[in-house]
């Protein structure tokens, strides 16, 4: 199967822009924030991820967590008759396979990659 150039060359400046954000944003900036009534003398430092990571994480991490999350559930699917058949749970499995790649995917904020 031949891919057209446009493509190609699309994909190529999506991932050159994602290199050049990365490479000249800052890693993280600490602002600092207020927070409740109750505690609106104290400020905590909240840290935003740099442009760059977010980009990163929007065009190339996110669109792979989402293939991570489908093939997990092909395998869920494929290895459930063996688990069926060996009285095991089906929580571990399902847990490992699809739960976690989701929400690495859809939960965490744009731009963390990490805990």
């Amino acid at each position: 199967m031949k891919k057209s150039r446009g493509t190609g060359v699309l994909l190529a400046f999506a991932l050159a822009t994602c290199m050049t954000l990365a490479g000249t944003a800052q890693a993280q900036d600490s602002t600092p924030v207020r927070t409740g009534d109750a505690q609106a003398a104290q400020t905590q430092n909240v840290e935003t991820p740099s442009a760059g990571a977010m980009a990163a994480d929007l065009i190339l991490v996110r669109p792979l967590g989402l293939a991570a999350t489908a093939v997990g559930f092909g395998l869920f699917l494929a290895n459930t008759p063996f688990l069926i058949f060996e009285g095991r749970p089906k929580t571990a499995p399902w847990n490992k396979l699809v739960r976690a790649p989701a929400a690495y995917t859809f939960k965490r904020p744009l731009g963390k990659m990490s805990d």
